[in-house]
């Protein structure tokens, strides 16, 4: 059994999977958001945000399956421009809902959700122009329990990853709503220049699983030896910079900014 043969059950057991998210999370989203720090007075505008990214967060989950579906496929660049055209659009439509039409808080979700949108009628392109090693068919749907089994070895443990990161922002958040919403909202921004650092590993993290696995197949442990032991200057600050950060007792205004790029 392939993996690419996993695809197809991949996608078709997206779609339930996305209308039982909003079915159980949207009646209960205020305490959701009181669990990862939502104040009273943040608490209506959360609620905004929140109702419109879970009631449309079909295009959300579509946009991850489809993303790593391509990935797996060897077609990294086409994901990264799908990804890079959802972003695009969000910071072009932010202003115009926010400011120009004054929408507010709703704006800014309308706006994350279009690029959403625009985004997964990108990733679907790819397949009906017949781009891809897998045609997306109800008749390639055989599940079976092998296949789930696969599927749930790969899954689980990003799932576990994702899920504690997570409740850690969430503690995070709780923590610092003791000191009221300036502390909660300078968080979320030192949280945010923190991800910028720990983006650029993750780069190399997503961007490396395929060619460790060519490796693998071909049996060069020399130049396995060689990516991990003597890697680049820029592989070495992704390393450094999260750490540095975490390490250091220092106030998070400048922190993250300790090292520089050469």
């Amino acid at each position: 059994m392939t993996r690419l043969s996993q695809q197809p059950v991949l996608l078709y057991n997206n779609n339930p999977c996305c209308p039982g998210f909003t079915i159980i999370v949207l009646p209960n989203l205020e305490p959701v958001l009181k669990v990862f720090g939502a104040t009273k007075t943040i608490m209506p505008y959360a609620l905004s945000y929140g109702k419109i990214m879970v009631a449309f967060s079909v295009f959300t989950m579509i946009n991850m399956t489809m993303n790593n579906m391509i990935r797996a496929e060897g077609g990294a660049t086409f994901s990264m421009l799908a990804l890079s055209l959802g972003a695009i659009i969000n910071m072009i439509l932010d202003p115009i809902f926010i400011f120009t039409l004054n929408m507010g808080i709703e704006g800014a979700a309308i706006a994350t959700i279009a690029g959403q949108v625009i985004s997964t009628v990108f990733l679907l392109s790819y397949y009906f122009r017949g781009q891809c090693q897998v045609h997306l068919k109800l008749s390639k749907f055989e599940p079976t329990l092998e296949m789930y089994s696969e599927i749930f070895k790969i899954g689980i443990p990003t799932l576990l990853r994702q899920v504690l990161v997570s409740l850690s922002l969430g503690l995070i958040n709780s923590a610092a709503m003791v000191y009221g919403d300036q502390a909660v909202a300078a968080m979320g921004v030192s949280m945010r220049v923190l991800a910028m650092s720990f983006y650029v590993t993750f780069g190399y993290l997503q961007a490396s699983c395929q060619w460790l696995v060519t490796i693998m197949v071909l049996n060069s442990r020399k130049e396995l030896r060689q990516r991990f032991l003597f890697p680049s200057g820029s592989q070495v600050h992704s390393i450094y910079l999260p750490a540095s950060y975490s390490l250091s007792l220092q106030p998070l205004s400048w922190a993250p900014f300790r090292v520089t790029l050469k």
